[in-house]
């Protein structure tokens, strides 16, 4: 959502709409180079980060910041749960703020292109999921392989229990209990 509260959709024709009053209207201020447009939304600071071609910023009411132009942009980006973004790139994932540079904080085994999902999850835990490689957790400054049968992740999701839920290719939906890892 956006600083008014709008649930904000990004379309794969690079154009962003606010759903507002129950429609859908076009938001301004986010670049409009072409290609699908990934948002999330950081709640401390009301900011609306977003990805696209390679490009990626912040855009806030007034503002629109855009921090990198190289088609080697970050793969993904998730809002952290403490303000700002965590912005995974080649195999590296940043902590993006404004309080200080960018820093890369740990290295994933395998390239960001084979990630299609990342979930901080309660506990302050960062995991992955990869099209070829399974699951992997950020613990103790590095990531580590979490063994299961499907090598390809689609979706992560977190329930209310603090169960991980990992959407899979062949198996379906699986559960993981992290306190029992």
């Amino acid at each position: 959502s956006d600083e008014n509260g709008d649930l904000l959709v990004g379309w794969n024709t690079g154009q962003v709409s606010a759903f507002r009053a129950g429609r859908l209207e076009p938001v301004a201020g986010f670049p409009a180079t072409g290609g699908t447009i990934q948002l999330c939304a950081d709640r401390a600071d009301k900011r609306v980060w977003f990805r696209q071609s390679g490009q990626w910023g912040w855009r806030d009411g007034t503002n629109s910041v855009s921090l990198n132009s190289d088609a080697r942009g970050p793969a993904l980006l998730l809002a952290a749960r403490a303000g700002g973004v965590w912005a995974l790139s080649g195999n590296q994932l940043w902590r993006v703020t404004d309080a200080a540079e960018p820093v890369v904080v740990a290295a994933l085994p395998v390239h960001a292109t084979n990630c299609p999902s990342m979930l901080e999850s309660d506990d302050g835990a960062i995991w992955l999921g990869t099209y070829q490689s399974g699951l992997f957790r950020l613990h103790a400054g590095r990531f580590e392989r979490v063994g299961q049968s499907d090598k390809r992740i689609n979706s992560l999701a977190q329930d209310r229990e603090g169960n991980l839920w990992a959407g899979t290719q062949e198996d379906g939906l699986w559960r993981l209990r992290p306190r029992l890892l």
